[in-house]
């Protein structure tokens, strides 16, 4: 999905065990299920306590869990503090649909249903009966609309239509024009009527899933003032669309929020139940495995033709090598010999001879996300070039770190000109956590807040919207004050809120200023330990007798390790000495800083606020570790 600007709200993540209590057609194509369950008012598990279930988002999705066709075992994720962690011996089948009604008093979900001759969640809808039991995980997140949105544009299709029937039951009054587009008439159904939505419905046929549709945004009359576009359809078609909106309407990118929902392709079905598809729940070979892990041809294949922007040459139907190349201006040979090594690795497959066509997998390659992590003169890309120098950092043939910014001499460890790639990765990260932490009753009381923030724009909106009372400090580095100062108007457009925010330069040689709380935000996983503690101690001088110092982090759970938080560790390691820290390294840094044993706070997706209140006992612990440090 493309970066938008609507808010978004994170909730832990959970699974839930849950009843099927009724089953109604809503039309001859849509079959709608009500869920119960008392796991929805919350529960514990294994000593994890799992809060009430909530859905604030009309497009909000959850996932729910099947056995593979022909088995009878059901895989299950694993539930976490706040998140969930899959097994290693195989993935649970999962599928996606979206929360049609959350009717919190009556404890009840609606989640619907598009009738297929073939498939996992379709036909266990249709063969289900009440009282039969579903295990659901999620919503991961809401989102709402922006706010500075004049009018709205919704475009889906049959499998959009839960959404866009919620987003009409809580309309805000904007204007907005709404166009469905489904297989014919059976896929009609009652929507809300709204004064201020024009509401059209588009039937395709056998025309290609989305051409309707296309069709009919593009020949709208565009309205004045500021728009904002949902689309959820298939997923070639939700390019057409966003390829539309963006370079012919010329919507800001930031604008438009298309997801596919979908993909068009050919099922096969299951040789005893011609009702569920034939999936291959095996894991792989394990030399093959190890192999692929260990290749680096792998990932500079990918990123070469990411780079030179292959998939989306071939996103535009150029399978022909010589083609494709002529495209990009590249030789046909280097190509073809580039493709096909892809296809080896399932990212293209040959569709003839000189031939390619990309993978579901290698669809994927086009979407903005990927170009950003995996183009060659990228930021990403850079930092993983970091990595090699692990050898000589585990090795401890160098003793220090060698930062991206560093001007040393080795061209694979030099960047100029990133600072604003990296504050727009700090953003990004940030954008889901900071409104969690705002919304904590931990900053509730607090009067004056000092911030130590990459992402101190997104931080200080949150907190100065969700604490009526609170100033704000913002601390960076003395020579970089009269640049916060001058992005101050635009990254916090509200006057009266942005004039209870102060700028100070952060130096050991000038004395913090006296707050009720400090709040370090994800700023100490590019620290070393050396680094972060003398930041942490300097920061609790700002703190008076029974102040507190907040410090949000994401510790790296080496029970449930993924290999992105491993590389992401190793890449931290190589470019700040640090690491990513596990929760009990957290908790001895926070020590051996002489601010005592914290308190720890779980937030959404597996971040953690660390709480330390400054008593007598640690200003005692402080002034003795400053005294022999």
């Amino acid at each position: 999905m493309t970066r938008n600007d609507r808010p978004v709200h994170l909730h832990p993540v959970a699974l839930r065990h849950l009843v099927v209590a009724r089953k109604e057609d809503v039309s001859p194509a849509m079959l709608r299920l009500t869920l119960t369950g008392d796991q929805l008012s919350g529960f514990t598990r294994e000593g994890i306590t799992v809060g009430p279930f909530t859905s604030d988002g009309f497009d909000d999705s959850v996932k729910l869990f099947f056995s593979y066709p022909g088995e009878t075992d059901l895989v299950l994720p694993v539930q976490k503090d706040g998140r969930l962690e899959t097994p290693r011996h195989k993935r649970p089948l999962g599928k996606t649909y979206t929360i049609k009604r959350w009717d919190a008093e009556a404890g009840e979900i609606d989640i619907d249903f598009v009738r297929h001759e073939t498939g996992v969640a379709a036909t266990w809808a249709e063969r289900c009966r009440p009282g039969d039991r579903i295990h659901m995980a999620g919503p991961a997140r809401s989102q709402g609309i922006p706010e500075g949105a004049d009018w709205l544009l919704l475009a889906g299709d049959e499998t959009a239509l839960p959404a866009i029937g919620r987003f009409l039951d809580s309309a805000d009054g904007r204007p907005m024009q709404v166009f469905i587009e489904v297989p014919d008439r059976r896929h009609w159904q009652d929507l809300p009527e709204i004064e201020h939505a024009e509401v059209t419905w588009l039937y395709r046929g056998e025309d290609p899933p989305g051409s309707r549709l296309l069709g009919a945004v593009a020949a709208t009359t565009w309205w004045p003032g500021t728009p904002f576009a949902w689309v959820a359809v298939e997923s070639q078609a939700m390019r057409a669309l966003r390829r539309h909106l963006v370079d012919e309407r010329h919507l800001p990118k930031e604008s438009v929020d298309a997801v596919g929902y979908w993909r068009q392709r050919v099922v096969q079905r299951h040789t005893d139940d011609s009702s569920l598809p034939a999936m291959d729940s095996s894991a792989p070979v394990p030399a093959w495995q190890l192999r692929a892990l260990a290749s680096l041809a792998t990932p500079m294949a990918i990123r070469t033709a990411v780079t030179l922007r292959i998939p989306d040459v071939m996103l535009d139907g150029v399978e022909d090598a010589a083609a494709i190349a002529r495209r990009i201006g590249a030789a046909p040979q280097a190509v073809h010999k580039l493709l096909r090594y892809l296809s080896t690795v399932q990212i293209t497959a040959a569709s003839g001879p000189g031939r390619y066509q990309l993978t579901e997998l290698g669809e994927l390659l086009a979407h903005e996300h990927y170009t950003e992590l995996f183009d060659l003169g990228g930021l990403e890309h850079h930092l993983d070039l970091s990595v090699l120098d692990l050898a000589e950092v585990v090795g401890g043939a160098t003793a220090e770190p060698c930062p991206i910014t560093a001007q040393n001499g080795r061209g694979r460890r030099t960047l100029t000109s990133i600072e604003d790639s990296q504050a727009e990765q700090a953003d990004r990260s940030a954008s889901g956590v900071a409104p969690a932490v705002a919304a904590s009753p931990l900053v509730q009381d607090v009067e004056h807040l000092v911030l130590h923030a990459d992402a101190w724009g997104r931080y200080a909106h949150h907190l100065l919207e969700a604490v009526p009372q609170l100033d704000v400090t913002i601390m960076c580095p003395p020579e970089h004050t009269g640049t916060v100062r001058a992005q101050l108007p635009s990254l916090l457009s509200d006057t009266s809120r942005r004039a209870r925010v102060r700028v100070h330069g952060d130096s050991p040689a000038e004395h913090p200023p006296i707050a009720d709380a400090v709040l370090f935000a994800q700023v100490l996983t590019r620290q070393d330990d050396v680094q972060a503690a003398q930041a942490l101690r300097q920061g609790a001088q700002s703190l008076p007798p029974s102040g507190r110092l907040l410090v949000v982090e994401q510790p790296l759970d080496e029970t449930a390790l993924i290999q992105v938080d491993a590389e992401a560790d190793l890449r931290a390691l190589t470019c700040h000495g640090s690491g990513r820290r596990t929760d009990a390294e957290y908790r001895e840094l926070l020590t051996a800083a002489g601010l005592g044993e914290p308190a720890a706070h779980c937030l959404p997706w597996g971040y953690t606020v660390y709480e330390l209140r400054k008593t007598p006992e640690t200003l005692n612990t402080h002034h003795r570790s400053e005294r022999t440090s």
